[in-house]
C-alpha cells in the first residue's frame, strides 16, 4: 500500500515538473516576429491591402523597438530604486539601537505577511 502511494505521488510530481518545464521553454520572439504577428492579426480582422500591410508592419516594428527601450529604462530605474532603498535602510540601521533594529525588522515581517 505504501509503495502504491509512493508511486502515485512520484508520478504526480514528475508530471508537474514536466509541465512546468514545458511552459518555461517558450522561445522569445524577435521584434520582427512580433511585428509580423501583430500585423497578421490586424490583417485578419480588417482585411488590409498589401500597401497597408507593409505600412502597419513598419509602424508595429517602430512601436516595439521604442517600447523595448522604455522597458529597459524602467528596469534600470527599478534597480536604481532598489539600490537607493537598500542604502537608505543601511544608513538608518547605523542610527538605531539593537532593540530598535529588532523592532523594525519585526514590523517589516508583519508588513510582508499582510501583502501576501
Amino acid at each position: 500500500m505504501k509503495l502504491l502511494k509512493l508511486s502515485v505521488l512520484l508520478t504526480l510530481f514528475l508530471f508537474t515538473v514536466s509541465i512546468c518545464n514545458a511552459q518555461s521553454k517558450k522561445s522569445k520572439k524577435t521584434l520582427e516576429q512580433k511585428s509580423s504577428e501583430m500585423t497578421g492579426k490586424l490583417n485578419k480582422e480588417v482585411n488590409l491591402t498589401a500597401t497597408q500591410i507593409s505600412k502597419v508592419k513598419a509602424i508595429n516594428t517602430s512601436y516595439l523597438e521604442r517600447k523595448k527601450m522604455l522597458d529597459d529604462k524602467i528596469d534600470a530605474l527599478k534597480k536604481g530604486k532598489k539600490k537607493l532603498k537598500k542604502e537608505r535602510n543601511t544608513k538608518i540601521d547605523t542610527v538605531l539601537t539593537d532593540k530598535q533594529k529588532k523592532k523594525r525588522e519585526t514590523l517589516k515581517k508583519k508588513k510582508a505577511k499582510k501583502k501576501k
